[in-house]
Parts: C-alpha cells; sequence; structure tokens
C-alpha cells in the first residue's frame, strides 16, 4: 500500500506539471 501511495502522489505532481505546460502553451498560441 505505501508503494501505491508513493506512486499515486509521484502522478499527482506529474500531471499538475502537465497541467502548467499545457496552460503555458495555451496561454502562447493565443497571445
Amino acid at each position: 500500500m505505501i508503494k501505491g501511495l508513493r506512486i499515486s502522489r509521484m502522478n499527482s505532481q506529474h500531471s499538475i506539471l502537465i497541467l502548467r505546460i499545457q496552460k503555458t502553451l495555451w496561454n502562447a498560441y493565443y497571445i
């Protein structure tokens, strides 16, 4: 269970980074 929690935490952080990159890309396109 501990390993699963660690993986889920890493995945959540990675998804947040992807969302930030997507936002910056969208902003660049719209500018």
